[in-house]
């Protein structure tokens, strides 16, 4: 089997299975979260604080996040989401509703990450023409 061959074949399990295969998960914007696709999954959201409950995305969306299961891995303690609203975030967590992340780890990405063009990125690993560039490498690869 080529390798094209391959990544169709997983997109295809990958869809059969609800979108989520073992060890990968989505990056997806508050918008692909609205659409429901990914409710009950495992995905990775990315944008900026707002509130200590609230994310605004990468599309400009807002996203409720559950932050009881969050991890506190911050060094001085603080955990949550208590960040600067400057500072671009990545939440992961399980998409418990179309506009609501219950959050397992959060992790700064800086103030200069550019949201526009990250969402432009995520919009197109979505389509067919790109997925086997976004697809899990094959194993022993």
């Amino acid at each position: 089997m080529d390798e094209q061959q391959y990544y169709e074949e997983d997109h295809q399990q990958q869809e059969e299975a609800g979108g989520q295969i073992d060890g990968a998960f989505a990056r997806v914007n508050g918008g692909m979260l609205q659409s429901g696709r990914f409710e009950n999954q495992i995905v990775s959201l990315v944008g900026q604080v707002v509130a200590h409950d609230t994310i605004r995305t990468a599309d400009g969306s807002s996203v409720r996040l559950v932050t009881e299961h969050l991890a506190d891995d911050t060094e001085d303690g603080s955990g949550g989401l208590i960040v600067d609203p400057n500072t671009v975030v990545e939440i992961m967590g399980q998409a418990s509703g179309p506009t609501e992340l219950t959050a397992f780890i959060r992790r700064e990405l800086g103030t200069d990450m550019d949201l526009g063009l990250y969402n432009q990125m995520i919009t197109m690993q979505q389509k067919d023409k790109y997925v086997q560039y976004f697809s899990p490498a094959p194993e022993g690869q």
